[in-house]
């Protein structure tokens, strides 16, 4: 009985000391579904992707705890159909890099964070909390793709749209 208690601890030890030093992955949340018909008016959020990566462990590994640190997002919403129905969208595309690990979150500061935050924008030669504006056709240019996220236009009407997403990026794997 001993000697199988002692198998187990030496079991349990190793997986903990392997689950600890796997490789840091990103996430990707779009919070629409993808696949199916959705429907935008304008001013309407056509798609809004939450980007995230494994809160790393002073080794470099991923947190044992699932801990995550946001990394940014992307958005874009339609803000108007003109003439011809061509499709106006405004684009966000954010990323945002900080230095939390599990030192910061678990051990130095549980109810506090210090840690450093940068941000920057992928699109356009200036940063801008309105985005970046883009007029598509969708007569010569059915999809438009941000982030990774692909948005096929089926219909245009005058104030709203009928489309459908897919997300082009594989998932995180272990």
């Amino acid at each position: 009985m001993l000697h199988f208690m002692r198998n187990v601890l030496a079991l349990m030890l190793l997986g903990l000391l392997l689950s600890g030093c796997g490789t840091i992955r990103t996430h990707r949340t779009v919070l629409q579904p993808m696949g199916t018909e959705l429907t935008a008016s304008v001013g309407s959020s056509l798609f809004r992707l939450n980007k995230q990566r494994d809160l790393p462990n002073m080794w470099g590994g991923r947190d044992i705890y699932g801990g995550k640190v946001r990394k940014g997002f992307a958005e874009v919403k339609l803000i108007g159909i003109s003439e011809g129905e061509k499709v106006q969208v405004s684009v966000f595309d954010m990323n945002s890099d900080n230095t939390e690990t599990t030192l910061d979150r678990y051990i130095f500061s549980p109810g506090q964070q210090n840690v450093d935050v940068t941000q920057n924008v992928n699109l356009g030669d200036e940063s801008s909390d309105q985005g970046i504006t883009v007029t598509i056709d969708p007569e010569v240019e059915a999809d438009f793709v941000v982030s990774g996220v692909k948005i096929t236009f089926h219909e245009v009407g005058p104030n709203s749209v009928v489309y459908t997403l897919e997300d082009l990026t594989p998932p995180a794997t272990d």
